[in-house]
């Protein structure tokens, strides 16, 4: 009985070895293409480290959106990042980390707020719900942050209202 235990053990612990390098093999660096593979290859949690650093805004959605479907086919997908918005976009629980005082656990729309993102980065930090999400703007100089704010409200709105051409 011990054998035949170990025996699927060893065998079991081996394909859960082997199956995520083998779908690294596939996909090479692109994360937008990992995800997908994973979810093929029967991943029940996904864990990936800055997925969408170097990456412009296009592939960077793409990425999200992938991390967004596997959650929602029920994958727990666990990611770091230093961009809020992120996490905040598609996320329904972070543990925020801060160097110099207690990490906080609990709902995205809760913990990334202006005062804790403040806290953390060192400098004033602006979260603006706009009519399909939030926007998070961190304020260089007062000045600064209320051009950005102006700017991304007038893209929202301009989104919403037929193309002018």
């Amino acid at each position: 009985m011990i054998s035949a235990t170990v025996s699927v053990s060893g065998i079991v612990g081996w394909v859960g070895l082997i199956i995520p390098h083998f779908a690294r093999m596939i996909t090479g660096a692109n994360h937008s293409r990992l995800l997908p593979v994973s979810m093929l290859v029967g991943a029940i949690y996904i864990i990936l480290e800055e997925p969408t650093s170097a990456l412009d805004y296009h592939n960077q959605g793409r990425v999200l959106q992938s991390m967004a479907d596997a959650a929602r086919q029920g994958k727990a997908v666990i990611f770091t990042t230093h961009c809020p918005h992120q996490a905040l976009h598609v996320s329904h629980k972070v543990l925020l980390v801060r160097k110099f005082a207690k990490s906080i656990y609990g709902p995205a729309r809760e913990i990334l707020n202006e005062g804790n993102l403040s806290q953390l980065y060192q400098l004033p930090i602006f979260r603006h719900t706009l009519q399909d999400g939030y926007i998070i703007v961190p304020s260089y100089s007062q000045n600064a942050q209320s051009e950005l704010c102006r700017l991304a409200i007038d893209q929202s709105f301009a989104h919403d209202s037929p193309s002018r051409g």
